[in-house]
């Protein structure tokens, strides 16, 4: 298993910024999960992983913090992982 940024960070530092406008700490251990290594080495998984938050960040200016968890719900289910907050 590997550690996972739930809210991504990998190469794309312009997410932290977006996230902070939410006034969420996407370093926060709680915005952790564990992924199967080999899923989370794939390239594939994290570009679709990551062009769904820009997808979201296009489509819903500001998003309170309650609609950023509830689409970060709906990724790790797609995705296939387990959220714990």
């Amino acid at each position: 298993m590997r550690a996972h940024h739930v809210l991504p960070r990998f190469f794309e530092p312009k997410f932290e910024q977006v996230f902070s406008g939410t006034n969420i700490s996407i370093h926060h251990p709680i915005f952790g999960a564990w992924v199967d290594a080999a899923t989370h080495q794939n390239y594939h998984w994290h570009s679709s992983f990551n062009k769904s938050w820009e997808v979201f960040f296009a489509t819903i200016n500001n998003p309170t913090i309650e609609q950023t968890l509830q689409f970060a719900m709906e990724l790790a289910y797609y995705f296939g992982f387990t959220l714990n907050w």
